[in-house]
Formats: C-alpha cells, sequence, structure tokens
C-alpha cells in the first residue's frame, strides 16, 4: 500500500509539474498616450489582463498629452520645454523591460499647428521621431486616428498626423501603425457627441474596440506561451 501510494505522489508530482499553466505572461506592454489610453482602464483590463496567458501591462500615460508635451507644471501658463516624455520615458525604460508599447498619441496635435517643439501637428514627421527616439528599438505598435468621427475643425491636422505615422512606419522597422481609422470611421457612436468635451473622447463602445484590437494585434506578435 505504501508502495502504490508513493507511486500516486510520484505521477501527481510529475503531472504537476508538466500541466500546461494559465498563468504565464506573453509580453510585457506600456502605454504611452493620451486620455484615449488613460480612461479605459476596464476595457484594457478585460481584454490584456483578465484571460489565460495575459500580458503584463503599465500605463504611463497621460490625460491631455501631445509628443511635444510641457515639460513642467500641469496648470502652468507658459513652460520653457516640451520634453515631458523624454523623463517618462528614460524613467520607465531604467525601471522596466517592456516587449512592446502602445501608443495613442495625436489627437491633441490636431487642434493647430504649433511649432515644430512644441505640440501641435506641425513637422510632425519630426516629432515622430523624437519620440521613437525614446522608445528605443522595442516594438512600437501605435494607433493613427478615425479622422471621418473626429471634430471637423481638426481635419487638416488630423489628416496630416496619420499621414506623418503613415510615412513613419517606412522609416522605422520597429514601428506598426495600427489601423485604428479603419475600424472606428464608420462608427460615430466610438467618440462622445459632436461639439462637446467628449467628441474626441473614446465612449465605452469606443473603448471596447479599441481594446479589442490592440489585443489582436499583441496577440498576433506574442503566441500563447502554453501553446
Amino acid at each position: 500500500m505504501i508502495a502504490i501510494l508513493g507511486s500516486g505522489v510520484a505521477l501527481g508530482t510529475a503531472w504537476a509539474a508538466t500541466r500546461p499553466s494559465s498563468g504565464r505572461i506573453r509580453a510585457v506592454a506600456v502605454m504611452v498616450g493620451d486620455s484615449n489610453e488613460a480612461l479605459p482602464a476596464t476595457e484594457v483590463a478585460a481584454e490584456l489582463l483578465n484571460r489565460d496567458n495575459g500580458y503584463a501591462v503599465v500605463n504611463i500615460s497621460r490625460p491631455g498629452a501631445t509628443i511635444r508635451a510641457p515639460d513642467c507644471a500641469w496648470n502652468s501658463r507658459t513652460c520653457a520645454s516640451y520634453d515631458f516624455w523624454q523623463h517618462r520615458l528614460a524613467d520607465a525604460r531604467a525601471r522596466i523591460a517592456p516587449d512592446a508599447w502602445i501608443v495613442d498619441l495625436g489627437i491633441n496635435d490636431t487642434v493647430r499647428a504649433g511649432s515644430a517643439n512644441g505640440p501641435g501637428y506641425a513637422n510632425y514627421a519630426a516629432k515622430i521621431d523624437w519620440l521613437l527616439a525614446q522608445l528605443g528599438k522595442g516594438r512600437v505598435l501605435w494607433t493613427n486616428l478615425p479622422c471621418k468621427i473626429e471634430p471637423a475643425n481638426r481635419a487638416r491636422g488630423c489628416a496630416a498626423v496619420n499621414a506623418a505615422l503613415a510615412d513613419a512606419s517606412g522609416r522605422h522597422s520597429n514601428l506598426t501603425v495600427i489601423d485604428w481609422a479603419g475600424v472606428a470611421n464608420g462608427h460615430r457612436d466610438y467618440l462622445g457627441p459632436a461639439n462637446t468635451f467628449g467628441a474626441v473622447h473614446l465612449t465605452v463602445p469606443g473603448r471596447v474596440a479599441w481594446a479589442h484590437l490592440v489585443a489582436t494585434r499583441l496577440d498576433a506578435l506574442f503566441p500563447n506561451p502554453s501553446g
């Protein structure tokens, strides 16, 4: 009887050791963006965290952010430099080893042309290159803008942002532009009511769709570790 029990324990231990775990992590993803990345925490959790073999997600987004975001107190009326992401990303990279960066920046730059080294869509190709230099050589997945449903007064800036993103993917082998525009342009309900503060912000259906699209693209890059 003792021998039989011993064999059973040994078999149970071997089975437990070889049994696939549902708790493994596919990849570490860091989210860099504005309010449209900062606010969908519930939807991101549903798609990337609340699943077998999901992702470790770190969100360092900031509502209202542009690429060249002011590097001073957020309520300051003037700022001498626009290097917010340079410092935030340097600190993040010193503490985290991301497998992928998920970027959603651009809509806050569509209001006006602005300046070459500050907020705005002027010189946007160089601004994208600048941000990618801060991110390093890791994979970058950047969602573009659904210009057809964004406010009409942002159309020129929106087109400039999307065009610059499309061009940048040819210069940077680690950059993948996720076509959020292709998904969202036919869904006006994905953004808030026109002529309101919410007109550039994702609604709950928009957040669900955006998070699902990002998860789909991540899954294509990082296979299930349990097979």
